[in-house]
């Protein structure tokens, strides 16, 4: 919440019309009140509250942050100025804005999310590595070894799938760490 525009101090301690913003949250749907000539003698519509004149608030926008059906917060904006651009063509802005948000807070979780998957992909080829290393040197000497054996092809066979496995295992490690134009 921000009351700097016009010269006005910040308020650090968020008062807002909590009610808009639960009303945004329960039914996904914009509020928008402006005190005016029509309005000022109806008082305020049911259900903002008592801080809406608390705050001595002449307009309140609240835009739900939806993005493929999932609320992700509320942009709350209010004013203490008679005339603003929290409706109208300011309020169709607004909106814009608030739809390029809930986009761009989706990407975020989701590049947090894909980031801890890595952590745990990392994690579990490091685990395999050490294994897999000991199963190739066993299975490079048991080769070396069956030669000329009926044991050979077998060995030969368990050597080239652990190599296979391995490979396979520094590519999975390769695709956590690449940039992700380059997967």
């Amino acid at each position: 919440v921000s009351r700097g525009l016009g010269g006005l101090d910040i308020d650090d301690d968020l008062e807002m019309s909590r009610t808009a913003v639960g009303r945004v949250m329960a039914t996904r749907q914009r509020v928008e009140w402006r005190l005016d000539a029509a309005n000022r003698d109806q008082g305020l519509p049911a259900g903002l509250g008592e801080s809406v004149m608390l705050l001595g608030l002449q307009a309140i926008l609240a835009l739900p942050l939806v993005n493929r059906g999932q609320l992700w917060g509320v942009l709350y904006l209010d004013t203490r100025q008679p005339r603003s651009g929290l409706t109208g063509d300011g309020a169709v802005a607004l909106e814009a804005l608030a739809a390029h948000a809930a986009v761009a807070i989706q990407n975020a979780r989701l590049f947090e999310e894909l980031g801890r998957k890595n952590e745990l992909i990392t994690a579990a080829v490091h685990q395999l590595r050490h294994p897999l290393d000991a199963l190739e040197r066993c299975a490079s000497v048991a080769a070396e070894q069956a030669s000329g054996t009926a044991n050979e092809s077998l060995s030969e066979t368990i050597h080239d799938h652990a190599k296979k496995v391995t490979r396979m295992v520094d590519r999975l490690l390769e695709l956590t760490t690449s940039e992700p134009s380059a997967v």
